[in-house]
């Protein structure tokens, strides 16, 4: 029950009318026993300062960051943590001691999905499709699973490129290389990857029939594919890939990961999941369904 003693936590970004942040972290915050209460809230561009104040002052405990709002937000934040510096972008903050912190799970997220998959990476070849914010947490985090070559690609060759040096000048790494996605090396590429990684946008609700990738392109059996988006559950990158015998696997296992990685920074303490992490995917699922996004 909410009451006075209740701590705030909550999401900001634009738009964020079908989060399913405040689903995921109040089922958790039950599950746990916290007196903590999540919410969503619109906050647009022009007013990222004042809601960045009022929830000092109004004295929360967290809030999760997304679109548009990850990396400008760094500014106001008094220290930034780990991946957050490394990446130069925040999902996550905590207010603590009149400060504010900032922190970044995606990183953290996407390797325990991969790992869940049973997947080794170590000295293996790992393919990322995209160039923005979600390519680059996913690259770093391909680089501390072991791959020892990350080949970007995208539409725009010069924003791959862009991405590649950012990641080599902040990890020290020459492991990334950069084409477009159009670039014949891709048919190559696949033959002897690992892990094929969707970091964009392409195949989400509503364009759900999109695929990432050219349609003649012919995977190995032993590769993963990871599609990072997870609605719909089953994306047509996830049927093209299994139509050819790959293993496929989507987003959602990153999104409660991530999620967990934010409230063990609220709480300040470790958290299993483990008991009711089965429930928690299948309430996600069903309210995906439910709401006719799926």
């Amino acid at each position: 029950m909410v009451d006075a003693q209740t701590k705030i936590l909550g999401v900001i970004g634009d738009p964020i009318e079908h989060s399913l942040s405040p689903l995921m972290h109040n089922f958790i915050l039950k599950k746990i026993g916290m007196n903590f209460c999540y919410h969503a809230f619109r906050v647009t561009d022009s007013q990222l300062p004042e809601a960045v104040a009022g929830a000092r002052a109004l004295n929360f405990r967290g809030l999760n960051v997304t679109l548009p709002h990850k990396t400008r937000i760094v500014r106001f934040l008094d220290e930034i943590h780990d991946e957050a510096d490394d990446l130069e972008a925040v999902n996550t903050v905590l207010f603590s001691h009149g400060k504010m912190l900032g922190f970044n799970t995606d990183v953290i997220g996407f390797m325990l999905a991969v790992r869940k998959t049973g997947v080794d990476l170590a000295g293996k070849k790992a393919i990322l499709i995209g160039a923005g914010g979600s390519a680059k947490a996913v690259a770093l985090g391909l680089l501390r699973l072991g791959s020892n070559e990350i080949s970007i690609y995208n539409r725009n060759e010069i924003r791959a490129q862009i991405t590649a040096d950012f990641l080599k000048k902040k990890s020290g790494s020459n492991i990334f290389s950069a084409r477009a996605l159009s670039d014949w090396q891709l048919y190559r590429d696949v033959e002897n990857a690992a892990i094929l990684v969707n970091a964009t946008s392409v195949g989400m609700y509503p364009d759900f029939e999109q695929i990432a990738l050219p349609e003649d392109l012919k995977l190995n059996p032993e590769i993963l594919v990871f599609d990072l988006v997870y609605n719909p559950i089953e994306t047509a990158l996830l049927k093209f890939a299994r139509s050819q015998g790959a293993k496929a696997e989507n987003g959602l296992d990153m999104l409660i990961y991530q999620g967990v990685a934010s409230e063990k920074i609220w709480m300040g303490r470790e958290l299993d999941v483990s008991d009711f992490y089965d429930e928690l995917k299948k309430t996600i699922i069903e309210a995906l369904e439910k709401n006719g996004t799926n």
